[in-house]
């Protein structure tokens, strides 16, 4: 890869990510439901969101205990940045058992480092798709930042749902799948 489409592609990653970190969402029911199970994973360990389920009205209940009624593919990616949040700038455990809050200081980093980063990662991959379709190191940041900024992927990067980390993996299924050359051949 040439340092024109080096920088392209890390200009268009920390434009995206800059955009991305000014917004923070109040918690919804939505949200909170994937935000609660990831809390409940790396505080506690434990697959039910026991003590949290004021939290959310998106839960089940199941031979007494609470669970999340979300997909576990977006909270178990976010423990890891949650984890690393968690023990490096000292936040405490989700307090349990309180009233549903609008807001709890992790969500804002779990949120930026889950779905923030894979919108950012999956424009990026758009713009290896726009260079092997021939176009220009700018042409590719075009596509890039159209993607990222003028799509629902901008809503999306900003929300703790699973929307981007899907995009994020199909993107890339597609670009693998999309290779020339000798390392596609190990995909057939």
């Amino acid at each position: 890869m040439d340092r024109a489409w080096t920088r392209a592609r890390l200009g268009v990653f920390l434009v995206l990510l800059g955009s991305y970190a000014y917004f923070w969402h109040a918690r919804d029911w939505n949200t909170a439901s994937r935000l609660m199970l990831t809390y409940s994973l790396v505080d506690r360990g434990a697959l039910s969101i026991d003590g949290l389920e004021n939290q959310t009205g998106d839960k089940a209940y199941f031979r007494g205990r609470y669970y999340s009624d979300k997909l576990p593919g977006y909270p178990f990616l976010s423990t890891f940045p949650y984890a690393a949040e968690r023990y490096a700038m000292g936040t405490p455990p989700h307090p349990l058992g309180g009233p549903a809050l609008a807001y709890w200081s992790a969500d804002y980093g779990v949120t930026l480092a889950t779905s923030g980063v894979l919108t950012a990662a999956a424009a990026v991959l758009l713009m290896g798709v726009a260079r092997d379709l021939g176009c220009s190191p700018r042409a590719g940041a075009l596509v890039g930042l159209a993607y990222g900024l003028a799509t629902p992927a901008y809503v999306y990067a900003t929300l703790a749902y699973g929307h981007q980390s899907s995009a994020f993996a199909l993107l890339a299924s597609f670009a693998l799948l999309n290779r020339t050359g000798g390392r596609r051949d190990g995909l057939h």
